[in-house]
């Protein structure tokens, strides 16, 4: 029923729908924010009633999480075309 290719491109797909949505929410969260803290010479980003510094550095995965979901699925797609 399900073949390896199968379930590859099926993992695939979850991993870059999971990835396209965690940079949507984080874009609509940079998007809404309406406070900057500016710490040595830069704009950091946050939420309202948050600390950027805090926020930001609890909430790192994501930035970390998209990026390694995309550069999984590059892998996996790629190692779908190997095996064809």
């Amino acid at each position: 029923m399900f073949g390896i290719k199968k379930l590859i491109l099926i993992s695939a797909m979850v991993l870059l729908l999971a990835s396209a949505i965690m940079q949507v929410y984080v874009m609509y969260t940079m998007s809404t924010s309406q406070e900057y803290v500016v710490t040595t010479g830069t704009n950091v980003v946050t939420t309202p009633g948050t600390d950027a510094a805090a926020y930001w550095k609890d909430n790192s995965w994501l930035m970390i999480a998209p990026s390694a979901g995309s550069l999984i699925t590059m892998s996996l797609v790629g190692f779908l075309f190997v095996m064809t």
